[in-house]
């Protein structure tokens, strides 16, 4: 059997583990944009505060590929001929798949600003290159302007902080992380970025740029010598949208991961996945979305059935040693707790945990997904689920047995 994987990232990586893991003799080849290794996008913040290195970027290995047998070839692909089943790469030639994954991800959203042109030192914050072009232009000196105060932006101040401590952060939105967050949050997080001395200005927008300042919607000039543009992604649809491929935002896949393409599957950043909590199909532009949503599609590449639909949209990191981890819907009945520097909010409607947030202490944060994920019934657990530290304990033993059993 032959497997052509387009994308590189994280949810290519998942379908190399899900077809190997049937398929132990698997010709694969994968085609990826950048020219590195396969590697972590969320380290490259890491990366830039100095707790990894360049080298272990690459999560599982600069030799990965090669250890698992997997050709990589460093080109674009710039068409998709279904009828035929190849795959044309930008160097001219056609390569030959039986069965093809579409793991292109997303690119960075970046809306026409009038005179952004003029600006020298600007950059998106999304690939390693992103990363080491911050690390070569920034100093101790530089002023760090960043548009966009959601995950990839606040990460990026996180990850500067440790070269420059003159940082402004500007967002539209009147919070950070509006899509994360609640206010109540979203002010924890705000304080702790106040703290460092990192400035905020929410609920305004770059109107334009000159040279070196960002003219803003009240008028007011902010001065910069190096500009981060976060303001979102967008997924890559392309080239398999024009081969047919049914989409909406993103790439439709089934609940097997597979395409309306014969014998074409996709995940991660462009493809829109089931959403456990509403029931729908939506972009979850999440690592761990990409990485089981891949994992899927390899497995029923290689011969399995299994469907994925326990998807639900998860956030977790930390902001300059605060940990913040949040999940599912904040639909629902809240109930909330507060212990010093620890908050959690759990999101109950229908008798199911909808969503939840915890900022500080997240031990039980798997529980909490699990239960979101799997749509169990708070009535299979106990108490101790909304008021307690809960562990697996708080399930029933039918349930506690059937998460046991299952596979890891």
């Amino acid at each position: 059997m032959k497997y052509v994987l387009i994308g590189g990232s994280i949810a290519c990586y998942g379908a190399i583990i899900g077809i190997k893991s049937l398929d132990k003799n698997a010709d694969i080849t994968v085609f990826g944009d950048e020219n590195s290794p396969l590697y972590s996008r969320p380290l490259i913040s890491y990366f830039l505060e100095g707790k990894t290195s360049k080298e272990n970027l690459a999560f599982r290995g600069a030799d990965f590929y090669c250890k698992n047998g997997v050709n990589n070839l460093s080109y674009k692909i710039t068409a998709i001929n279904p009828e035929l089943k190849t795959v044309k790469a930008e160097n001219g030639k056609n390569y030959p798949y039986d069965k093809l994954f579409f793991g292109t991800g997303s690119r960075p959203f970046v809306p026409p600003i009038q005179g952004l042109e003029k600006v020298k030192n600007k950059t998106c914050f999304y690939t390693a290159d992103d990363a080491f072009r911050l690390k070569k232009t920034l100093n101790a000196d530089s002023r760090l302007l960043i548009v966009g105060a959601g995950l990839i932006g606040l990460k990026c101040a996180e990850g500067c902080y440790h070269i420059t401590k003159n940082i402004t952060v500007i967002d539209l939105q009147t919070r950070v992380l509006p899509t994360a967050t609640t206010p109540k949050v979203a002010r924890i997080l705000e304080n702790v970025l106040t703290e460092k001395g990192i400035t905020q200005r929410l609920g305004v927008s770059v109107n334009s740029f000159e040279e070196n300042s960002a003219v803003l919607s009240t008028g007011e000039k902010i001065p910069f010598d190096v500009v981060v543009l976060a303001m979102g992604v967008r997924p890559v649809t392309e080239p398999l949208a024009s081969a047919g491929a049914l989409t909406s935002r993103g790439i439709i896949v089934d609940e097997y991961m597979r395409t309306s393409v014969p014998d074409v599957f996709s995940a991660g950043d462009c493809a829109e996945s089931y959403d456990a909590v509403s029931g729908e199909k939506r972009l979850l532009q999440l690592f761990p979305s990409a990485y089981n949503g891949g994992l899927i599609a390899g497995k029923n590449m290689a011969g399995a059935n299994e469907s994925f639909l326990t998807d639900v949209a998860l956030n977790s990191t930390s902001f300059f040693g605060l940990r913040f981890t949040s999940c599912g819907s904040y639909d629902g009945e809240l109930i909330e707790t507060e212990n010093g520097t620890d908050y959690k909010a759990l999101y109950i409607k229908n008798g199911l945990l909808n969503g939840y947030i915890l900022v500080g202490n997240t031990d039980c944060a798997g529980i909490y997904t699990n239960i979101i994920s799997h749509r169990i019934p708070l009535k299979d657990t106990d108490n101790k689920l909304l008021f307690g530290s809960p562990s697996l304990a708080v399930y029933d033993v039918a349930t506690r047995n059937k998460l046991l059993s299952e596979k890891v």
